[in-house]
């Protein structure tokens, strides 16, 4: 099978999201990196830097504040499968150039019932009920976790330094240095 590129990737969710993840080294590029894989059957998302995780995850923390009226706690899947296997494989490094989450009243919905909408770089995931959107908030905040072992802040940096640029944002002057 060969490979496509895609603009836009949807899936519908209902029930709990309990990530498979798993950190390992991979070839991109010629060149060894750490990856982080969160599956869910038929995705997987291969994550390649903290900024990529991040999105992801602030994404569905934030969508636990969109949920519509009349969003039931559980829901059946709009699609049913038994499938387990990946069918289809979305890599991210960075930042994603698109993240908006909102809520979509039963009314307004295709199908009549209400859902939330995740949408983060070129993935967008349907929420049908409350238990996905929690427990992909909390596989998210996990995929988090595991992130922040692997790779390093990359906005870390000395405190006695955070502290000196925030006194030159506010005062516009840079601190006199002690000659050494």
């Amino acid at each position: 099978m060969g490979r496509f590129d895609v603009s836009q990737i949807q899936v519908d969710v209902a029930g709990t999201q309990k990530f498979v993840l798993d950190a390992h080294i991979t070839t991109r590029t010629g060149k060894p990196s750490e990856v982080i894989t969160a599956s869910i059957p038929g995705l997987a998302i291969y994550l390649y830097d903290l900024a990529a995780v991040r999105a992801f995850a602030s994404a569905w923390n934030m969508a636990q504040r969109f949920v519509p009226v009349g969003m039931p706690e559980r829901a059946r899947p709009v699609l049913e499968s038994t499938e387990t296997s990946v069918g289809l494989l979305l890599h991210v490094a960075g930042t994603p150039n698109r993240r908006r989450i909102n809520g979509v009243a039963a009314g307004a919905s295709p199908t009549g019932k209400p859902f939330v909408r995740v949408e983060v770089g070129l993935l967008t995931i349907h929420a049908r009920d409350l238990t996905s959107i929690r427990t992909a908030a909390a596989s998210w905040a996990d995929v988090e976790r595991m992130a922040l072992r692997m790779w390093p802040e990359t906005d870390a940096f000395d405190q006695a330094e955070a502290e000196a640029r925030k006194a030159v944002a506010r005062s516009g002057e840079a601190a006199r240095r002690m000659p050494s």
